[in-house]
């Protein structure tokens, strides 16, 4: 009874967390992925995010200075301002936001980049077959990141708590922007706890995994998933 009474506040954060997820990703992160996921197949779509991010601007400022001129807009006209308010949230998610099928780049500002490996093909086929696609989409990365001067990319998944495969995006992403004729030194981070909160946030994108090995879906504890991070710092050309 003592044990169920202590993981009863760890299962309600989960499953409030979790609900949150729900209600976030379907109404609001659904459409802003559908719209970013289009948009980023367009040569436009690409050369708007390299020149966002080539901008060393904190995206918390954009977010800040747009708050404040919906503020005096929504005081000026109630309808009008809520209406520019969702349309400068929405263009500012979009255009900081480069979205395939496998990586999902978010801007953060400053030179720096956050990626997140959604999935990995079935793994029914062979192991090369099964990363094919995501070579592809880091090749795409690479060139964005060159054009872009971008100085630090930071990969997160659970996908990559296993050692091998975040071996080999190590080896792939060195390969990568070495062709690119950029020096880099690829760090792999120790695996990690997300935590119960985030582990219920990031509950309703899980269903990714489902077709993963068992071995590829760790947890450190029930409701709290493992994650690991590999940093990739780009100095100068090689």
């Amino acid at each position: 009874m003592s044990t169920l009474l202590r993981a009863l506040p760890r299962h309600a954060a989960f499953t409030i967390s979790a609900a949150v997820g729900y209600l976030v990703y379907y109404p609001i992160m659904c459409p802003v992925h559908w719209l970013a996921t289009r948009f980023s197949r367009t040569a436009t779509g690409w050369h708007s995010f390299v020149l966002i991010t080539r901008f060393r601007v904190s995206l918390h400022l954009l977010l800040g200075l747009g708050a404040l001129a919906t503020g005096f807009a929504i005081l000026a006209s109630p309808p009008w301002g809520i209406a520019l308010g969702v349309l400068f949230l929405l263009s500012l998610l979009i255009l900081s936001t480069y979205q395939r099928r496998i990586l999902s780049v978010s801007n953060r500002g400053f030179g720096r980049l956050n990626v997140h490996l959604n999935r990995l093909a079935a793994e029914t086929g062979p192991a090369m077959e099964q990363w094919s696609g995501v070579f592809e989409e880091l090749d795409q990365l690479a060139r964005m990141a060159h054009a872009a001067r971008v100085r630090l990319l930071s990969f997160e998944s659970p996908i990559l708590v296993p050692d091998t495969t975040a071996v080999n995006l190590q080896r792939k992403l060195q390969r990568i922007f070495a062709k690119r004729g950029l020096s880099v030194d690829v760090s792999i981070g120790p695996v990690r706890p997300s935590g119960v909160l985030l582990s219920g946030l990031n509950y309703v994108l899980f269903r990714h995994h489902r077709g993963l090995k068992e071995y590829r879906r760790a947890y450190h504890a029930p409701l709290n998933r493992m994650t690991r991070e590999i940093r990739v710092r780009i100095s100068s050309p090689a």
